[in-house]
């Protein structure tokens, strides 16, 4: 099974310019642009079960990916996740109900479903990308997602920093990210794009982040620290 290790962080407007300096200075950092359409059946029969279904076009190397995220699991960082390619061509290619099949707990749920899958809502975000090596020799992809969520008439803006492991010891993952809260005022976004977007389409109001939990978004990072 594939899992995802991954903080999303909210960034206060304040602050936006200085994180994006910071990305921009590291090896590598490119910009790419990310167009996404979420899929579910008319009641939510995803969504309530806590996964994510989308078609996202991740730029003209990559072009389509087919994505599909579990729920977050106990350690309240990883979830099951699985990619697949679709092509670069520039139209959209149809939703693919097997493109799963090698995650067993998404092929289950997607033969489960008794209604047909829908277009739900829908990303349009410029993200900046790097994949800088920390010291001890762990590699992250460090990734400012800028744009809006579009769901029905509603949309909701996105400015979120998000910490991916790949691969090495997690201690300096914990530290950067302790580093990036205290220098930019950052604090934990819990909610993914496909829980929020979700919550747009029902047609419910997504709140904005909790701007006075600096102080808690650091504890939550020392508690994952200690368990890792």
């Amino acid at each position: 099974m594939s899992t995802e290790l991954e903080l999303r962080l909210a960034v206060p407007a304040a602050a936006v310019d200085a994180v994006a300096a910071h990305l921009a200075a590291l090896p590598g950092a490119r910009a790419v642009p990310l167009r996404a359409t979420y899929f579910d059946t008319a009641s939510s029969a995803l969504g309530r079960a806590g996964w994510g279904l989308r078609l996202r076009w991740e730029g003209d190397e990559a072009g389509w990916v087919q994505t599909i995220k579990g729920p977050l699991l106990a350690d309240g960082l990883t979830r099951p996740e699985h990619n697949a390619p679709r092509g670069t061509a520039p139209e959209m290619p149809p939703l693919d109900r097997h493109a799963h099949d090698a995650l067993p707990e998404a092929a289950l749920l997607l033969a489960g479903l008794q209604e047909p899958l829908q277009p739900q809502f829908g990303t349009e975000i410029e993200r900046l990308r790097a994949r800088p090596t920390l010291p001890g020799g762990t590699r992250v992809e460090l990734a400012l997602d800028r744009g809006r969520l579009m769901g029905g008439r509603a949309s909701a803006a996105v400015c979120e920093l998000e910490l991916e492991w790949l691969d090495g010891p997690l201690a300096p993952l914990w530290l950067e990210a302790e580093r990036l809260v205290r220098a930019h005022g950052l604090v934990l976004e819990p909610r993914s794009k496909a829980a929020r977007g979700h919550a747009l389409a029902r047609g419910e109001v997504v709140p904005p982040a909790d701007w006075a939990a600096v102080d808690a978004t650091l504890a939550a990072i020392s508690d994952w620290a200690r368990s890792a």
